[in-house]
């Protein structure tokens, strides 16, 4: 719910979500840190690209968006180069 939606001196309730959200369990050895990450890179640039047409968005919400794909894409390459330096070491 949007806070210019929201009704102070109304009912307090709110609606229960559509959907519920489901969670997976992930171990240590079944998380796939690369298809993580770039799964969250996808959904961060997916969301940068409908921010600038929207007027409610404030701009330090932008920046953080922002700020969130770059410290994605610092792990995605740091795990990139250590997965290529084990294979080249490895052979």
């Amino acid at each position: 719910m949007a806070l210019k939606n929201l009704d102070l001196h109304g009912d307090t309730q709110q609606e229960p979500p559509q959907q519920a959200t489901v969670f997976r369990t992930v171990t240590a050895e079944t998380l796939d840190i690369h298809s993580e990450l770039l799964d969250n890179y996808n959904a961060a640039l997916a969301l940068r690209e409908t921010l600038p047409y929207r007027d409610d968005v404030p701009p330090n919400q932008i920046a953080q968006i922002m700020n969130s794909m770059t410290t994605i894409l610092t792990q995605l390459t740091k795990f990139i180069a250590r997965s290529a330096s084990r294979t080249s070491s490895s052979s």
